[in-house]
Formats: structure tokens, sequence, C-alpha cells
């Protein structure tokens, strides 16, 4: 429905540099990864919590925007109508949302010690949890 027309149009924003060799644009891969852990990292956090999970979703997608644009994020992300607590968390790495889109980061690093580390702020329910969250 709605929600799916959304998800797709946040990646128009990607625009078009598609790598015509594979028919996949790399970026757009690894951001629809982020926003999916991020959103399952957040149903872990707080349960059905619908729109926390929707903003996590949206700052995975979002996090990237900048880099095919040739912009800076804080300047970017500054013009786009979002929740205060998504543009902190893309900007300046603050609040859970921030949180959660390091320790995705840690993660595509290899640096799983540090992702595990990051998620003790979580509590250790979290933490037990991060293995299962799809990455």
């Amino acid at each position: 429905g709605s929600s799916q027309l959304a998800r797709w149009c946040c990646l128009l924003m990607y625009g078009d540099s598609l790598d015509r060799s594979s028919g996949r644009d790399p970026i757009v891969t690894l951001v629809e990864r982020r926003a999916g852990f991020m959103e399952q990292g957040a149903i872990v956090l707080r349960g059905k919590d619908r729109e926390f999970s929707q903003s996590a979703w949206l700052t995975g997608l979002l996090s990237l925007v900048h880099v095919p644009n040739g912009a800076d994020a804080a300047s970017l992300i500054g013009q786009l109508p979002l929740d205060a607590s998504i543009k902190d968390a893309i900007v300046d790495r603050r609040g859970d949302l921030g949180t959660l889109l390091s320790i995705v980061e840690s993660m595509e690093a290899g640096d799983f010690n540090g992702a595990l580390e990051q998620s003790c702020s979580f509590g250790p329910a979290f933490k037990a949890r991060l293995p299962d969250l799809g990455w």
C-alpha cells in the first residue's frame, strides 16, 4: 500500500547512480540493508512502537543520501522535512536512532566488537539479540 510506495519514493532520492554492468546500485543495496537492520533493531528495542520502527527505517535509508548528491550530510538532511530525531541521528549520531545507526556502521566496517559495545547502551537484552538482527 502507501507504506511500500513511500519506501520506493525514498529510494528515488539516490538518483540514477545505477551501476550499469551489474544492474544494481551498491549504495541502494547498502541503505536498504541498513534500513532493514535499523527497523529490526527498533522492534527489538521498543517492541510494537510502529512510529519508532518507521523512523529507524527512514534513518537508515536516508543516512547516505548525501553521497550521490555530492553534499555533506548536515546541509542536505537539514533541507529535508524530517523529524529532529532523524536529523540528529544522521548528522550527529544522537539519540536511540543515532546509536542504532552507529551500530550498523560498525557492523558494516567489520567492527563487531564495537557494535556489541555500542549496543550495551540499550541493555543486555538488546545486546543478546544483536546477532539475530539479520546482518
